[in-house]
């Protein structure tokens, strides 16, 4: 019989739910696995120790695999949806480009802020 893998808190690890939800929405997406190691830069040999309950897969995975599937990261946990940001602000689709560059808005001063608006309206005033 061989030894079970345990967490630093010696709990065992068991990603059966992980995996099984993933594969549940392979399935959905009806995409392969090809496409889904490629797309979240998971390697078939990393999926198969998560499958054998030899690592946990990290947390940047874990984030890499929810982008790719359009969840958050506690549904490939738990199976619940607790964080999910908005697929639309004001009719707009909120594509992962666009939520990364809120992110960065959201970090910026007053200054950058106004620089930035002085860019967009030029953008506007150019493209008009």
């Amino acid at each position: 019989m061989s030894e079970q893998k345990t967490t630093l808190d010696n709990a065992p690890i068991d990603n059966a739910p992980i995996i099984k939800r993933i594969e549940v929405l392979l399935a959905v997406k009806e995409a392969t696995k090809a496409d889904f190691y490629k797309q979240t830069s998971v390697s078939s040999a990393t999926y198969a120790q998560w499958n054998a309950n030899q690592y946990k897969p990290s947390r940047k995975k874990l984030q890499a695999i929810a982008e790719y599937f359009g969840v958050t990261v506690d549904y490939i946990l738990t199976g619940e949806q607790k964080e999910k940001a908005p697929d639309s602000v004001g009719g707009l689709q909120v594509t992962p480009k666009k939520r990364e560059l809120i992110d960065k808005v959201m970090k910026m001063d007053d200054k950058q802020l106004d620089l930035l608006e002085k860019l967009l309206d030029a953008t506007e005033q150019a493209t008009k």
